[in-house]
Order: C-alpha cells, then sequence, then structure tokens
C-alpha cells in the first residue's frame, strides 16, 4: 500500500519568504526534496514527512539555512 501524499500549494521560488510559520516542502535540485519547519525567519532542518519534521524540530531546534531550489507548503495543517 503506497503512503497518502499531503495536499500542497504551488512551487515558489526560494528567493519568496513563507507568510506563514509551518513545515514546508523544499526542492534541492532534481527529485531531491524534503520537508523542513520555517520558524517566521529562518529554516530549520527537516525530515521526509511533516510529522518526522515537528518531532525532529523538539528533539533537535538547530537552525539551518538550506540553499534550496524553491519550496511549497502544505495546504492543511499536519
Amino acid at each position: 500500500m503506497s503512503k497518502k501524499q499531503p495536499k500542497l500549494t504551488p512551487w515558489f521560488p526560494a528567493n519568496v519568504e513563507p507568510a506563514y510559520i509551518g513545515v514546508y516542502l523544499k526542492e534541492f535540485g532534481g527529485s531531491i526534496t524534503d520537508y523542513q519547519y520555517w520558524d517566521g525567519s529562518r529554516w530549520h532542518y527537516g525530515h521526509d514527512t511533516p510529522d518526522k519534521t515537528i518531532k525532529k524540530l523538539k528533539q533537535n531546534p538547530t537552525s539551518w539555512v538550506p540553499n534550496a531550489r524553491r519550496w511549497r507548503g502544505l495546504a492543511v495543517k499536519p
């Protein structure tokens, strides 16, 4: 059985900051993607699912500004 993918917004360029705090899907080039957490001013390390991203943030809130190509938001709150 395949995992159900969350509903997502359209893609935004990396130079546009998200309007809301939360989890976003980031693309680093090609098919390399990762969910990361935006705290309103910077990105935090993420994981391969929104839930794992939140769990990882709680365990280690280290900040990191990745060099992503673009990002998209979740259309619904996880």
